[in-house]
């Protein structure tokens, strides 16, 4: 449709470029974080940017697992440093109001089930 109504406007040519960059729009993320892997092994010191564009906590432990090839079937949950170092457990509510670039250094903190860890971001 949107090559037809631009055709009339602008020619031929000009409706299907019209046309063309509508479809051809490049997706942005909503938030960039910058994650460091502390206790990976090997001492590093380049943290890794994750972009997240839905907003949840699905996304954010899925693309954290992915980044730092980490079985997500392991992972039960994910925690966030808050005031006076208090933890708090990271909702679909809190990954939305993360601040764009914020950075974070992670550990993995093991569970009292074998197998199991925790992402504590910090």
């Amino acid at each position: 449709k949107a090559v037809v109504s631009t055709q009339s406007t602008g020619g031929v040519t000009d409706g299907i470029r019209l046309h063309n960059a509508l479809q051809n729009r490049a997706l942005t993320c909503s938030i960039c974080l910058y994650v460091l892997f502390e206790g990976s092994g090997a001492p590093s010191t380049v943290y890794q940017a994750i972009y997240l564009e839905s907003l949840t906590y699905r996304e954010l432990m899925s693309k954290v697992c992915a980044t730092f090839n980490i079985d997500p079937n392991t992972i039960v949950g994910i925690q966030k440093s808050g005031p006076s170092g208090i933890s708090i457990a990271v909702t679909d509510d809190v990954v939305r109001h993360l601040a764009n670039d914020a950075c974070f250094v992670f550990t993995l903190l093991n569970t009292d089930r074998a197998g199991m860890c925790i992402i504590h971001l910090k």
